[in-house]
Parts: structure tokens; C-alpha cells; sequence
């Protein structure tokens, strides 16, 4: 495996686009929110900005841009309602967080669809940052500055199909074969 096809580059989202994220999660009190690849923190920091009553996490696997992120979040005095872990966002449980944000490679993404549809089925809400998740309808779809877009998606981007155990093993299996 190409190990550039496997890295997940650092590429901030604009501020902008944070900001349209936030509004379009609309979380609710009590909700839990991680960002996949936190990078430097913003958008959980922007979120427990926003909102008091949620917690914040993000994932990162990079040593200095986690501290970085704590930084920030320190600074801000969110260390209560934000937490970055460094960690392989490959292994996180996504079914125990109601709103999940990225900004990822469609690489992995596609590595992601399995734990992101389990996520959806739970009752989790997902905002992506230019990338659609394959075989998944996004129920919203935003365009931020004509360059940007988000998707959002929630329990009704599940395919019908889905339900039947044997077609979203076969959706499953198609995906995880490209990669």
C-alpha cells in the first residue's frame, strides 16, 4: 500500500466553513461531539464556544498538533468541555457520539464506512468537509465562499436496503475491496 494514499494530510478548515459547520450540527444540550483529525482544534473549540452545554472531543494522531490543540484549549479555559486525544481515528467507538465532523481523504473515509454507518444507525449526525460519504446520501448539502462544501447526514442517508443485514454487508465489503 502506498503510504501517501494512507496519510491524511493536514489541511485546516477556513473559518468559515467552521462556523457553517456549527450552525448545521445545531447540537442538542447533553450532546457529544468528536472531530476526526482535530488538527489544531477549532472546530471543537468553536463548538464549546458556541454552545455550554456539550462536550467537545477531538482526535488527532499527531504529538505536536495535540499539543497545540490543548494549548488553545487551555488558553480559552475549555479544558472542562474539550477534550483532544492523541489517538488512531481509525479505532474510535463513533456510535457513542451524536454529531461527528471531518475533514478527510476520500481514502479514508471509505475505510471509515462501516463504523460511520453503524454511527448513523444509532442516531448519530455527520457533517463532512468537501468529501461525500460514498453509497450515502447526504439529507443536507451546503456551499460555503463557491469552494467549500458541507454534507450532512443522518439516519434517513442510510439506504433503504440497508436494513437487510446481507445488503449492507455486501455495500461493506464492495468499499472495503477499493481500498
Amino acid at each position: 500500500m502506498n503510504l501517501s494514499k494512507r496519510r491524511i494530510p493536514f489541511q485546516p478548515s477556513p473559518l468559515s466553513v467552521v462556523k457553517c459547520m456549527v450552525e448545521l450540527a445545531s447540537p442538542q444540550p447533553g450532546d457529544k461531539i468528536i472531530d476526526l483529525g482535530a488538527g489544531d482544534g477549532r472546530i471543537p473549540i468553536c463548538f464549546a464556544l458556541k454552545y455550554d452545554d456539550i462536550q467537545c472531543y477531538g482526535i488527532e494522531i499527531s504529538s505536536d498538533l495535540v499539543d497545540l490543540a490543548r494549548k488553545r484549549v487551555g488558553k480559552l479555559g475549555l479544558s472542562s468541555r474539550v477534550k483532544i486525544v492523541k489517538g488512531d481515528l481509525f479505532k474510535v467507538d463513533l456510535s457513542k457520539f451524536d454529531i461527528i465532523t471531518m475533514y478527510l481523504t476520500p481514502y479514508a473515509i471509505k475505510r471509515l464506512l462501516p463504523s460511520l454507518i453503524t454511527a448513523l444507525s444509532t442516531g448519530s449526525k455527520i457533517i463532512s468537509h468537501d468529501f461525500k460519504i460514498p453509497g450515502l446520501s447526504p439529507v443536507k448539502q451546503i456551499v460555503i465562499d463557491s469552494k467549500h462544501k458541507l454534507y450532512l447526514y443522518s439516519s434517513d442517508s442510510i439506504p433503504r436496503n440497508l436494513d437487510n443485514l446481507e445488503n449492507s454487508s455486501s455495500l461493506l465489503l464492495k468499499y472495503s475491496r477499493s481500498l
